[in-house]
């Protein structure tokens, strides 16, 4: 807390210092009252004061009096006196005042404004004057302590045992020692302000860098002679800028010694030259000869193991490649080769058992049948497979025999065979023992050290290859089995779909028959329900089947210029039923300039579908849902926003949603949780990006789609569109095959309504003696008949029409790309998925109607 400015107030009435008391009263001062001239001394030797305000007419002492004496102390001398008087007198009076030591006067009555504004310049001169004292005292301390530091380092200088110089910024010399002037032979007065130069041969050491101390120097001295010195340079900082203090040392002496060393050093050296020569030399003969051989062996090393390791890559047939390997190694490398596995068992199986002499090799083949091995029998063969360790046996005599055979008959049989040496080493691969490679000689070669490193190279690159081989036959094993079971489950998810589709399409018939048939109004919804959830029931198989097609990356693009504005708004006709009924509120919002796209226009209205679908199915009752598009001009991209005020998304399932089967809220709804595993596929497929945004549960839910908008696309390559359909010509001829007894009646009975004249089949055979009996203007055929393929009637069909404009139309539960590339290929014109809506049957029969003419009625 600030502390507060004392003011002496000085008058010998009472009342006037009430006054003065009331007037000045401030948190920020401390005023003393004084009534009489000693009162007032005494204040003035208690505490210091920033002003005194002061009456003329004192009882004891007249003011005038009284300021002389203040102005006479040196303590008080300064102290800014206000007089007051109730009346000015003549100019010497006020001469007279201000000579005393006034600084100004105020008349009676005081007027407040005045005297605050007075006594406010005389506070402000106070502190100010204050604080300049508390600096000037600072400064003072400062002064002082720097002038002891400087005391302290020159007194580290001088008796510093080396030569000591301090240096400024600018090179010029600011101190010195004593030992300085006894090394270069100056005076400190002549040093003093001198560059540094003078000291140094090569110039100043202003610019030296701190890296290169400390280093040797040429030193200078006053009698023009030199001194090699050991120059240190360290750098400090103060108040006054950046200096340096550099040390010399006299290395004089110890040049003389470096000089008399090295030339000790030359002469030893020299003749250590002469010494190391002569035995170079011998040396240089003896590893010219040495380097020849082993760089003639090492030729034929690398040769044999590239040649061997061109065997081992040649086939993935490990016999074929091990039989390969024993002729490579025979006979220039062992008499005999036995490549061995390592069975699950433990069991060793000679899959290569090789000789020159044939004769020789069946008696070693019967010896492995009679004699078999195992890996835990810790002899012969097994010691190097089991320890993982390489078995040399330079000279295989008695001795050798007895410790590898493990019977008295397998020793017998052993002799025979005339072993003289061999090696055996382990076949490895990602840390185990795959087999062994065991190399015989039957002659007077001895294997050595060298010949067993070849060995355990050879068989290094043995046990890779055999691993090669084996994971190059449990990958086809696998890949073979993959695609078993991938075309397995096509062709279950293939049969389960017709399965499913097919129960379901009388049902969307009976329920267009009763709708077209005059039902009760109160009729239409239930039958409108109905047909919902066949429709609901055909979208989810046809999820399994996309999402089937996806993994199996079937699913193949039909790209083409669209309006994406058009395939949004088609989207939202086939889910507007579904909006009315729950009173949402539907934005569109097409800002888009450019919503033309190169992509599936079927696939990009799936998209829109989903997620519009999504959006009702998510949104309660009187919700809303937005429709937005724009351009993303940067990446030239269209952006499409599917808005909703529904349940949300929490934030940690985001990303999730978009995995299959899954699905915002578990259990919220109904639902496989595919469609938006399939939005994103269908997206990527197409270039794009999808992603959520939502705040969080009841907080609504942003779904963005982003597509590669359209290059220009000329006029003409634009579909126009289509134009609508005329009518069937009534009286067209229609074959209806289904084997499906509900299906065929319902269908039939459409079909009739529409003006059709319909004969069914329920069999490949009835409807092939239809055709060679009638004439029919379309065919209209499941797939999967009992007794044959529908496939199969459509040429029949073709050929029988003898030229005539002809059309088919293929039903069928089975709805991958591969159904609908073969219906095509077989001739039908159209390809429709179980359940088939009514609706979508008779446009396509109206498309592929539109060139038959209506048959000529029979003549009476």
């Amino acid at each position: 807390m600030e502390k507060k400015i004392s003011i002496l107030l000085v008058d010998d009435d009472p009342k006037n210092l009430m006054v003065l008391e009331t007037i000045l009263n401030s948190p920020d001062y401390h005023l003393v009252k004084a009534s009489s001239a000693d009162q007032t001394l005494l204040a003035l030797m208690k505490e210091e004061f920033a002003a005194i305000v002061l009456d003329v007419q004192m009882p004891d002492m007249s003011g005038l009096e009284l300021a002389r004496l203040i102005k006479q102390r040196k303590k008080t001398q300064h102290v800014p006196i206000l007089f007051l008087t109730a009346y000015y007198q003549e100019d010497e009076h006020v001469v007279l005042g201000y000579d005393a030591g006034a600084v100004d006067y105020i008349t009676k009555p005081v007027n407040p404004a005045v005297l605050r504004s007075k006594i406010g310049v005389f506070i402000d001169l106070f502190r100010k004057t204050t604080a300049l004292a508390d600096v000037n005292r600072i400064l003072e301390a400062e002064v002082s302590e720097r002038q002891k530091a400087e005391e302290r380092f020159r007194m580290v200088v001088e008796t510093a045992p080396n030569a000591m110089v301090m240096i400024a910024a600018d090179g010029q010399i600011l101190l010195v020692n004593s030992r300085t002037e006894s090394l270069f032979g100056y005076d400190r007065d002549e040093l003093i302000c001198q560059p540094i130069s003078v000291l140094i041969v090569d110039g100043g050491l202003e610019h030296a860098e701190l890296a290169h101390i400390p280093r040797e120097l040429l030193g200078r001295r006053k009698d023009g002679s030199t001194v090699p010195i050991e120059v240190g340079l360290s750098q400090f900082e103060s108040s006054d800028g950046v200096f340096k203090l550099a040390s010399f040392v006299d290395i004089t002496e110890r040049k003389r010694a470096e000089v008399a060393l090295r030339a000790a050093n030359a002469e030893l050296e020299a003749k250590n030259a002469e010494l190391r020569r002569q035995a170079e030399d011998r040396v240089r003969r003896m590893r010219a000869e040495s380097a020849k051989a082993e760089a003639d062996a090492a030729r034929e090393r690398s040769a044999f193991l590239a040649e061997a390791s061109n065997v081992l890559v040649s086939s993935f047939d490990y016999r074929e490649m091990f039989g390969a390997l024993a002729r490579l190694l025979i006979p220039d490398f062992a008499d005999c080769c036995i490549v061995d596995l390592v069975q699950n068992d433990g069991a060793l199986l000679p899959i290569v058992v090789a000789h020159k002499d044939e004769t020789l090799e069946r008696r070693i083949q019967e010896f492995r049948a009679t004699f078999p091995t195992r890996v835990d029998d810790e002899r012969g063969v097994a010691a190097a497979l089991k320890g993982g360790l390489p078995v040399l046996c330079k000279q295989f005599g008695e001795k050798q025999m007895a410790a590898f055979a493990r019977s008295h008959a397998e020793e017998e049989a052993l002799r025979h065979l005339d072993i003289r040496s061999y090696i055996v080493v382990a076949m490895k691969a990602r840390g185990r023992t795959l087999g062994g490679l065991c190399l015989v000689s039957m002659t007077e070669r001895r294997y050595n050290d060298a010949d067993l490193s070849l060995a355990m190279e050879l068989a290094e690159r043995a046990g890779l290859a055999l691993d090669n081989s084996r994971l190059y036959l449990e990958s086809r094993q696998a890949r073979e089995a993959a695609e078993a079971a991938n075309a397995a489950k096509d062709r279950f998810l293939a049969m389960l779909s017709h399965e499913l589709r097919t129960p379901l399409s009388p049902v969307l018939h009976a329920t267009t028959l009763l709708v077209d048939e005059d039902c009760p109004e109160h009729m239409r919804a239930t039958l409108e329900t109905i047909r919902r959830n066949v429709q609901l029931e055909a979208r989810l198989i046809d999820d399994l089947l996309d999402l089937a097609r996806i993994r199996n990356g079937k699913l193949q693009l039909q790209v083409e210029p669209v309006d994406a504005h058009d395939l949004l708004r088609r989207a939202v006709e086939i889910c507007e039923s579904d909006i009315r009924t729950r009173h949402l509120r539907l934005t569109l919002d097409l800002q888009a300039h450019r919503p033309m796209l190169e992509a599936d226009p079927a696939r990009i209205q799936q998209i829109f579908w989903n997620l519009i679908s999504n959006a009702v199915k998510y949104t309660p009752p009187e919700g809303a849902i937005t429709l937005r598009t724009m351009d993303d001009e940067p990446g030239n991209l269209l952006r499409v926003e599917v808005t909703d005020s529904g349940i949300g998304i929490e934030p940690t399932r985001l990303e999730s949603i978009f995995d299959a089967f899954e699905q915002a809220q578990s259990g919220h709804s109904g639902g496989l949780g595919l469609g938006l595993a399939i939005c994103r596929a269908l997206t990527t497929l197409h270039g794009g990006r999808i992603a959520a945004h939502s705040g969080g549960s009841g907080k609504g839910a942003t779904f963005t789609v982003t597509l590669p908008a359209a290059r220009e696309i000329p006029s003409n390559q634009v579909a126009a569109p289509a134009a609508p359909l005329q009518a069937a010509a009534k009286g067209l001829r229609v074959l209806l095959v289904e084997d499906h007894a509900d299906t065929a009646a319902t269908l039939e009975r459409l079909l009739t309504n529409c003006g059709y004249v319909v004969q069914t089949a329920v069999n490949v055979s009835t409807a092939q003696r239809l055709i060679e009996e009638s004439e029919f203007d379309l065919l209209v055929s499941d797939i999967g008949l009992p007794d044959g393929s529908g496939l199969d009637l459509m040429p029949k069909f073709v050929q029988a029409s003898a030229g005539r404009p002809i059309a088919g139309v293929a039903l069928s539960g089975f709805g991958m790309a591969e159904d609908i590339e073969r219906s095509n290929l077989a001739g039908f014109h159209e390809h429709l998925i179980k359940p088939v809506d009514f609706a979508l049957l008779r446009k396509a029969l109206n498309r592929v109607a539109a060139e038959i003419p209506a048959p000529v009625p029979a003549m009476v």
